[in-house]
């Protein structure tokens, strides 16, 4: 992605973006994402407030120091998706698939989740719901 690069009202539709760097935007991205494969890219120190990322295919991209709050990640697999240092306040990841974040890495007042990613949540922190128990 060129550095820099002023995003303003931009909104791509099923496009294939796999890999790219996002990381060296222009301050205050007005981006959104709708059924597109973000697999493996980076999205680093930026502020995308009220972003959408609806439909994604965006496994194992990485998300470092990212304001990610009210994002609404409806319907989007973040399956292996890196979250560190990020804000989640109030992220809606309510329909989300694969989601798993470390609530101690980020900060995540108010953030959404399915009873699945709950679940996992939990799990990953050692404590086991057992109406919910992993074989």
């Amino acid at each position: 992605m060129p550095r820099q690069l002023a995003l303003r009202g931009v909104t791509f539709t099923d496009t294939r973006l796999m890999g790219v760097d996002f990381s060296d935007l222009a301050p205050l991205p007005d981006v959104r994402f709708d059924k597109c494969d973000l697999r493996y890219s980076s999205f680093v120190k930026l502020r995308l407030r009220g972003t959408k990322l609806t439909g994604c295919l965006a496994r194992e991209a990485n998300f470092i120091e990212v304001d990610l709050t009210e994002v609404d990640f409806t319907g989007t697999d973040l399956q292996g998706a890196n979250w560190q240092g990020c804000t989640l306040m109030k992220t809606n990841f309510a329909r989300s698939i694969g989601v798993l974040f470390d609530p101690q890495k980020n900060r995540v007042k108010g953030a959404r989740l399915g009873i699945e990613a709950a679940v996992a949540l939990v799990h990953s922190l050692g404590i086991v719901v057992e109406e919910f128990e992993t074989p």
